[in-house]
């Protein structure tokens, strides 16, 4: 049961992520001009670390995800970086996001402990560095999906967790795109971080192992606001 309600959110992430793939394909959603501005992890000086580390640090006490997210993207705009998503986590070393409010010990199939899900955030940084297939054939692999698997023909219980991992690769693509578009003036940080906060949200849901009742509602409401997000952008362009 466990594999058949992991390939079935998989299925629901990917129609979500079709229809951002359309999204960003009508506003150049996935090669703005910051693409070539981001800094790797492993090119990042000292200094640019210790900046990073410390705009995470003003914004770490902020009560809620969205009013750290919020806080993030204003700070990196102020101090002049455009180090996105999983490369500034990786550069800082910080915890993610997704990860932070995950149990140190846990029991029952494809869930992750809070240092687990770091490890994951770890292995999978460098896979952002690439491209196209590449980049999702590094996804796959990370996330422990073979090619019998990706074929959604392994069976096992570390199905799920590979399911699950893979998602939120592939989620964290889409939470990437949306930041670089607050870079590009395309959307506001208020825009952005009400977006990230659910991806940020579902991420921390899959990874915990909750079930797909309570990840699908979170997967419709993040279409919808992808949509609302397509007309503003929209009008803004008038």
């Amino acid at each position: 049961m466990a594999e058949v309600r992991g390939v079935q959110l998989l299925g629901a992430v990917i129609v979500v992520l079709m229809f951002a793939s359309l999204f960003a394909s009508a506003f150049a959603f996935a090669a703005g001009v910051s693409e070539g501005a981001n800094i790797p992890a492993k090119q990042a000086s000292v200094s640019e670390r210790a900046r990073l580390v410390q705009v995470f640090g003003q914004c770490e006490d902020k009560e809620s995800t969205k009013e750290r997210v919020l806080c993030r993207l204003r700070k990196f705009k102020l101090a002049g970086l455009r180090v996105e998503g999983v490369r500034a986590v990786a550069v800082a070393g910080v915890t993610p996001e997704a990860c932070k409010r995950l149990a140190e010990r846990v029991s029952g199939q494809g869930r992750l402990t809070r240092a687990q899900c770091k490890d994951f955030y770890r292995k999978v940084s460098p896979c952002f560095e690439k491209q196209g297939r590449a980049k999702v054939a590094c996804f796959r692999r990370i996330s422990g999906l073979g090619v019998a698997a990706a074929s959604l023909k392994a069976k096992g219980n570390g199905k799920a967790e590979a399911i699950g991992k893979y998602v939120v690769s592939l989620l964290y693509e889409l939470e990437e795109r949306i930041e670089k578009k607050v870079d590009d003036g395309v959307i506001s940080e208020e825009q952005a971080a009400d977006v990230v906060s659910l991806i940020i949200e579902i991420k921390e849901k899959i990874l915990d192992g909750a079930p797909r009742s309570e990840v699908k509602p979170m997967l419709a409401e993040l279409r919808s606001k992808l949509k609302e997000l397509k007309r503003s952008a929209q009008n803004a362009q008038v």
